[in-house]
């Protein structure tokens, strides 16, 4: 059983799309939370996305729709392994993901297409060292001066896990990967 090391926290970041039909990642390094010595993992009680239009001409933030004039979609997922492109929702490596859609007529819709993006006690565990966030926009052409942002907010907290919780998500954490 996991016991609270910890308060919640918060860690993020961004990706930065700046052309269509471009896959962008980030890391989280958890290098300094996950220790294999005391059982330290992370449990992960919630994943936000924030997508965000950002005007270079102006030096400011836009609205979604200021992105292109015509429809666009954008997907983020955060994996526990390394990943390079988005994936399957069976990829059990997932922790969470999110979409925006644009129709091309300032009507845009959010969805989290993979549920649940938070997670109730003890939350989703994880021993990685690090986070992957995969991003990708598609549809049509950015306007003149335009970028889409996409940043991620994990709140977690720190855990001491028990020695058969580790060991199992070690093991899991190794099929993912074979």
């Amino acid at each position: 059983m996991a016991t609270r090391k910890t308060s919640p926290f918060v860690l993020s970041t961004t990706v930065q799309l700046t052309a269509v039909n471009q896959t962008g990642t980030a890391n989280i390094d958890l290098g300094s939370y996950v220790d294999v010595s005391s059982k330290t993992g992370l449990a992960i009680h919630a994943v936000d996305a924030i997508f965000q239009t950002w005007d270079s001409a102006a030096n400011a933030v836009d609205s979604p729709e200021a992105l292109s004039t015509a429809a666009w979609w954008a997907n983020v997922q955060v994996f526990d392994q390394t990943r390079s492109e988005l994936q399957i929702a069976n990829d059990n490596s997932l922790v969470g993901s999110a979409a925006l859609e644009y129709d091309g007529s300032y009507l845009t819709s959010y969805m989290n297409d993979v549920y649940p993006d938070s997670y109730p006690a003890p939350g989703r565990l994880t021993i990685s060292p690090q986070l992957t966030v995969v991003a990708r926009n598609s549809g049509a052409a950015f306007d003149t001066n335009k970028n889409q942002y996409i940043t991620v907010r994990i709140t977690g907290e720190l855990v001491k896990l028990s020695e058969k919780d580790w060991m199992g998500i070690a093991i899991q954490g190794q099929a993912l990967n074979s």
